[in-house]
C-alpha cells in the first residue's frame, strides 16, 4: 500500500501515492493508453473523454486525463490544419509564382519581337525615306533639265518667229500689189499674236498664265498699228481682269482675235462707209465657262463668198481647238459669241 505508482508520459513524468484510486487510474490510463496506442486519431480520443465523462464522479483523476487528452487532441488537430493551409497557401503561392514568371517571360519574349519588328519597320522607313530622296533629288534634276530645255526652246522659237516676222515687214514695201500687201499683213499679225502669247509665257509669269484682257489689249494694239495708224474704228472693250489661261488656250484664243480684227478691217467698213466704225468687245467668265463677244457695225456679209472666207474658217477650227462653241450672225455687221471652258474645266472635259 506504501508503495508509489508511476505513469510514463512522452513528456514529462507523474509520480503520486499508490490507493485504491489510483490503482483503477492507473487501469484506467493504461487503457487509455493502450486504446490511443493501438487505434489513434478522434474516435479514441472521444472514446477517453466519455471514460473520463463517466468516471469524474468515482474516479476524478481518470477524467481529468481524458479531458486533458481530448484538449490536446483539439490542439494538434488545430496545428495539422494550420500546417495544411500554410503548406497549400506556400503551394498557391509557388503555383502564382510560377505563372507570374511565365506571364513575365511571355510578355517579355512578346516585347522582344515587337522591338525587332519596330526596328526592321524603322530601318525600312528609313531606306524607304533614303530611296524617296534619291529620287527626288533625281526628278528635280529632271525639272531643271525639261526647263532648261524648254527655255531654249522657247527662245529659238520666238527668235524664229521674230525673224518671220521681220522678213514679212521687209517684204512689205517691195510689194506693189494691194492684195499682196494685204496678205503680207495677215501673215504679220498672225506671227506677232504668237510672239506676244510666247512672250506672256516666257518672260511675264512663272506660272506659265497668261491674263486674257492683257493678251486682248496688246493684239488690238499691234493689230491697229498694222492696219489703223489713224484710229479711225473706235474700240470699245469690257474685259473682266481677273480671267487667266494656260498656253493651250492662250495661242488659239490670240490667233482667233487676230482674225477678227483683221477680218474687220478688210471687209467691215469700206471706203465711203457712212457710220462711224465702231468694234466693240466683251469678255467675261461664269460657272467654269469663258464668254466672248465681239460686234462691229459694218456691213455685214454681202456675199456667200465673204460668209464663207479662209478667215472664218480658219476661226472655227481654232474655236474647236477649245473645245468651244461659236454663233455668228452676218446682218448690219457680224456677231459672234464664242462660249469656252476654263483651263481647269477644260482639262477635265479632256478627261
Amino acid at each position: 500500500m506504501g508503495r508509489g505508482y508511476q505513469i510514463r508520459n512522452d513528456d514529462h513524468r507523474l509520480q503520486r501515492p499508490f490507493t485504491l484510486t489510483t490503482y483503477f487510474s492507473a487501469d484506467a490510463d493504461a487503457t487509455a493508453g493502450a486504446i490511443y496506442q493501438r487505434t489513434g486519431g478522434i474516435i479514441n480520443y472521444l472514446l477517453l473523454g466519455a471514460i473520463g465523462i463517466f468516471s469524474s464522479y468515482s474516479f476524478f483523476p481518470v477524467g481529468v486525463i481524458g479531458f486533458y487528452l481530448l484538449v490536446l487532441y483539439v490542439l494538434k488537430q488545430h496545428e495539422v490544419d494550420k500546417l495544411h493551409a500554410l503548406q497549400r497557401l506556400h503551394d498557391l503561392q509557388q503555383q502564382h509564382t510560377i505563372l507570374i514568371e511565365k506571364k513575365v517571360e511571355e510578355r517579355t519574349e512578346q516585347l522582344a519581337e515587337t522591338n525587332r519588328q519596330l526596328l526592321e519597320q524603322r530601318e525600312q522607313l528609313a531606306r524607304s525615306n533614303q530611296q524617296l530622296l534619291e529620287q527626288q533629288t533625281l526628278l528635280l534634276q529632271k525639272n531643271k533639265h525639261i526647263e532648261t530645255l524648254l527655255d531654249e526652246l522657247s527662245h529659238r522659237a520666238k527668235n524664229n518667229l521674230q525673224m518671220l516676222y521681220s522678213l514679212n515687214t521687209l517684204q512689205l514695201p517691195m510689194v506693189k500689189d494691194q492684195a499682196g500687201k494685204q496678205i503680207l499683213n495677215e501673215m504679220r499679225a498672225r506671227i506677232k499674236s504668237m510672239i506676244l502669247v510666247n512672250e506672256y509665257l516666257v518672260g511675264f509669269n512663272k506660272d506659265k498664265t497668261v491674263s486674257l484682257a492683257a493678251l486682248v489689249k496688246d493684239i488690238v494694239n499691234h493689230i491697229q498699228q498694222i492696219y489703223d495708224r489713224d484710229k479711225r474704228v473706235t474700240i470699245t472693250s469690257s474685259i473682266q481682269p481677273d480671267i487667266q489661261c494656260d498656253a493651250s488656250m492662250a495661242l488659239p484664243f490670240g490667233l482667233i482675235i487676230t482674225e477678227l480684227f483683221t477680218n474687220v478691217y478688210k471687209h467691215a467698213f469700206p471706203p465711203g462707209f457712212q457710220r462711224q466704225p465702231t468694234v466693240r468687245l466683251s469678255l467675261s467668265e461664269w460657272q467654269g465657262a469663258i464668254s466672248f463677244r465681239f460686234e462691229d457695225n459694218g456691213i455685214g456679209a454681202t456675199s456667200p463668198k465673204q460668209a464663207q472666207s479662209m478667215g472664218l474658217s480658219l476661226i472655227r477650227g481654232l474655236i474647236r481647238q477649245l473645245k468651244g462653241t461659236v454663233m455668228v450672225r452676218r446682218e448690219h455687221g457680224f456677231r459672234y459669241h464664242f462660249i469656252f471652258l476654263t483651263p481647269i474645266n477644260h482639262a477635265y472635259f479632256n478627261y
